[in-house]
């Protein structure tokens, strides 16, 4: 074999479906390349109308695609694609903890395709709840008999039940003994003996879904409802048969014959947590500890030990034909445990592994309840790093900790900010990196972070044996501002993970200790490492060639360069799928302090963005400015989470996804972008407001624009501004019409620089989203839409003139604005005054 691709080992680790597309073929014929100096092409051999229907491309197939006979194990799965007469394809991406493999077939005598795994706890099958949650995509084009479903292999190869969730009406059970029925989840089962051809193969029992029945000519999908509880299916197999339920291997088969059809399915076993039961250190003959090859799971003399691997497939080789092969790697890994949560561990060339050593807890009690250091001193070749791990349930959430000098590919997760505790710096990331080891619930949904410690690796002398500690409780609670969830405490392990093997490792120490209780630790966020990183409930953004940190509470210190523009920004927004409409029951007030060095082209003040039900707009409230061009104030932070640069610079010209319009004057001139509307008043300041309107026409439609710009006129020349913005206030300035339409998204304290040195500290920064006790009846809602605006103005006109007798009290309270007793003109007037903002509350009654 030659080899011809050699795919990053990093890289790969990171994806969590093993799907690469490389041409190749098995069942083939040669076809030439019409011009000379081409490559040779192999596709299929095929017919033509059968590659159409598998979808198969004729220039060849993926590297984990198989049109012929084929067993071979990837990725933690046997797999196999078996069939007799006409054709049949398999399509296999499944990856570790997960099955995922598509399906097709053409007129076959009969057919298998099938994926599995090994079951890592096979005593404790009974103890775990198993459920099999299933995705399935099935399209039968012509009737054949076809079975879908888990496959449990039992007691030692023994039985076999195969959970037939769905099938085709056609298929037939009538050559196998009925055993009886049951009910499982509020479905019918019949149980079926299948005569065994072979005395070597297992029993086959099938357990057939009564209502499981796709049909032909219509494609079905089934997803969130078709459950296997396993557990359940051989409770009641023992009951019914008296076999065993002891589980080695379980997986999802695909069966048949005749027809034609497709089916894909994505499927993962999920059951509840267990504390592994306690054993003693097993001794071989000479009184050494015994050696493991390849996997096991144990909780030896109160430490669990956990070897995880399996033949990952890569590099891809390539035939001297040209066809890729996924390679079979000799795996001689092996691991010995050596008590007091020490080993020795050895992973071959191109296997993935685990190997792990650690203390179990019961699940029930908080990780926040203790305060656990857990410590390491380790031998290893330089391919392998041991790292920290933390595995919480209620929620499943997973933390891994790790030197900084030892971790790799940073910028593949998601930075979320650092922790400064005891002294010691460390950076919280969201984790998206697979664990290969067995996880505390076998489920495939769970949160994972990623806290790397920030070691100072230039006075440290390179050593043969090396160490960590972490302070793991205290770091999971200084980091529940960056959304990790503690949870209930249910593994601590020191893990080596590895993707391509080829390493060894001596754990020579591992303890697990408790502390003092510590101070929180403090917390702040850089920035520029990362779009929009939040530090709940608030939000930091940075466009600099500075720097920026956020902190608790809002607060932030940024400093700008004098060769760039520099925006800062931290604030709240409204969650996903929430409304926050201001009106009379909702208001956003914010209280502020800012400290700046800026002496020119600079302005700070709140940026809100909202919208209507048919324009965005973005508001701007300038508390302090000097020389700051106001054309640069555009919501270029607020409504670009889609990607989009809403900059009026660009507005002239047509881009990517669409393109800005705006008006021209006579002679073909761009006019200025803000106008001056009005001076208003609020919060005992006036303010000059300017604005502009703009469109954008994009390939999903045309989205329009409101722009405001408030710029206060009495600021202050000192260093340090100070004060508050009542967002009512304003809008009734700014327009009044929006009370009651305007949809609030995100509010920012905000501080913008234009080419100059200078730094700024936000101070205070309190954004509260306030909701508005309204009372049963309220004074001016002449309408009763619970709030009072210019459409209450015309409902009292109208009740004015049709000179409505007053005959229901809660009516009369409503109207009566300034309490005089009597609904008249006066009342209508003092209710315009207040809707346009000339006096801010209608008297009070006396009492």
């Amino acid at each position: 074999m030659n080899l011809k691709r050699m795919i990053s080992a990093i890289s790969a680790a990171a994806m969590t479906l093993s799907c690469a597309y490389i041409p190749t073929v098995n069942a083939l014929s040669a076809v030439y390349a019409e011009e000379e100096g081409e490559d040779i092409i192999y596709i299929p051999d095929f017919p033509k109308e059968v590659l159409h229907e598998f979808d198969i491309d004729w220039t060849g197939l993926g590297s984990n695609r198989f049109v012929e006979n084929t067993e071979y194990d990837a990725d933690k799965n046997h797999n196999k694609l078996q069939y007799d007469g006409g054709y049949a394809m398999f399509s296999y991406q499944a990856y570790v903890t997960y099955f995922c493999y598509g399906a097709n077939w053409h007129d076959c005598d009969n057919f298998t395709m099938y994926q599995s795994k090994d079951f890592p706890m096979p005593e404790y099958a009974d103890k775990l709840d198993l459920k099999m949650d299933m995705y399935l995509n099935c399209n039968i084009k012509k009737e054949g008999e076809l079975k879908f479903g888990p496959l449990l292999e039992l007691n030692s190869g023994k039985d076999e039940l195969f959970i037939v969730e769905k099938r085709t009406e056609s298929t037939d059970f009538s050559a196998c003994e009925k055993i009886g029925s049951y009910v499982s989840d509020d479905m019918v089962y019949e149980l079926y003996k299948e005569a065994k051809a072979d005395e070597e193969a297992p029993v086959r029992y099938y357990a057939v879904n009564v209502t499981g029945i796709v049909k032909e000519g219509t494609e079905e999908q089934f997803y969130g409802d078709l459950i296997s509880n396993i557990s359940d299916h051989l409770a009641k197999l023992h009951e019914l048969t008296g076999a065993g339920t002891r589980l080695d291997k379980y997986g999802i088969l695909n069966e048949g014959k005749k027809g034609r059809g497709y089916s894909f399915t994505n499927s993962c076993l999920t059951g509840s947590y267990l504390t592994l039961p306690e054993e003693e250190l097993t001794l071989d003959e000479n009184h050494e500890p015994i050696t493991y090859d390849h996997s096991f799971v144990k909780n030896i003399d109160g430490w669990r030990y956990s070897f995880q691997n399996f033949n990952a497939c890569w590099p891809i080789d390539q035939l001297e034909d040209g066809r890729y092969v996924n390679p079979s790697h000799e795996n001689n890994s092996k691991m010995t445990p050596l008590g007091d949560g020490k080993f020795h561990a050895e992973v071959s060339e191109w296997i993935t592994s685990c190997a792990s050593v650690g203390k179990e807890f019961d699940g029930k009690a908080s990780v926040l309840d203790k305060n656990y250091n857990l410590s390491c001193k380790y031998k290893s070749s330089k391919s392998i790093s041991p790292a920290a791990s933390v595995y919480m349930l209620d929620p499943y959430v997973r933390v891994e900790f790790q030197e900084k000098s030892c971790a790799s590919e940073l910028e593949m997760f998601e930075y979320q900010g650092n922790i400064e505790l005891d002294g010691e710096e460390y950076e919280v990331y969201r984790h998206s990196h697979p664990d290969y080891d067995i996880q505390p619930l076998l489920e495939e949904g769970f949160k994972s972070y990623y806290i790397v410690h920030v070691d100072d690796v230039t006075d440290k002398e390179e050593s043969e044996t090396k160490e960590f500690s972490y302070p793991i409780c205290a770091l999971i609670d200084a980091a529940k501002p960056y959304g990790l969830e503690a949870g209930k405490l249910a593994r601590v392990s020191v893990i080596c993970n590895s993707f391509s093997g080829d390493y060894n490792v001596d754990i020579l120490e591992t303890s697990l200790t408790e502390a003092e209780p510590t101070e929180k630790g403090s917390i702040y966020t850089d920035v520029k490492k990362h779009r929009d990183v939040c530090i709940a409930p608030y939000y930091f953004n940075a466009i600099t060639q500075g720097y920026m940190r956020g902190y608790e509470n809002g607060l932030f210190k940024a400093e700008s360069k004098d060769t760039y523009y520099s925006e800062f920004s931290a604030g709240k927004r409204i969650p996903d799928r929430e409304k926050f409409v201001l009106d009379s029951c909702n208001n956003v007030k914010a209280e502020y302090k800012v400290e700046n060095t800026f002496e020119d082209k600079y302005e700070i003040g709140y940026s809100v963005s909202a919208t209507t039900v048919w324009k965005n707009v973005g508001i701007r409230i300038i508390e302090k400015c000097k020389n700051f061009p106001i054309d640069y104030n555009y919501s270029k932070s607020e409504f670009d989470n889609n990607g989009f640069d809403f900059s009026p610079s660009n507005s002239t010209s047509g881009y990517g996804w669409g393109e800005y319009i705006t008006t021209e004057t006579a002679d073909g001139h761009k006019r200025e972008l803000y106008e001056y509307v009005t001076t208003y008043s609020a919060g005992g300041h006036e303010y000059d407001l300017y604005s502009y309107k703009h469109e954008y026409h994009g390939c999903f439609g045309i989205n329009y624009f409101e722009e405001y710009v408030s710029i206060r006129k009495d600021q202050d020349d000192g260093d340090i501004l100070e004060g508050s913005v009542d967002l009512s206030e304003h809008i009734s300035g700014i327009n009044a019409g929006f009370s009651g339409r305007l949809s609030i998204l995100r509010v920012n304290l905000i501080a913008e620089s234009l080419f100059v040195n200078g730094s700024v500290k936000a101070l205070k920064n309190d954004i509260n989203f306030e909701k508005i006790e309204v009372p049963d009846v309220i004074i001016g809602d002449f309408n009763k839409d619970s709030s009072v605006n210019s459409l209450d103005v015309v409902t009292a006109r109208k009740l004015l003139l049709s000179q409505l007798t007053l005959e229901n009290t809660s009516d009369f309270e409503r109207m009566d604005v300034n309490q005089s007793g009597a609904f008249d003109i006066a009342d209508v007037l003092l209710l315009q005054s207040f809707v346009v903002g000339k006096i801010k509350a209608f008297p009070q009654a006396e009492k």
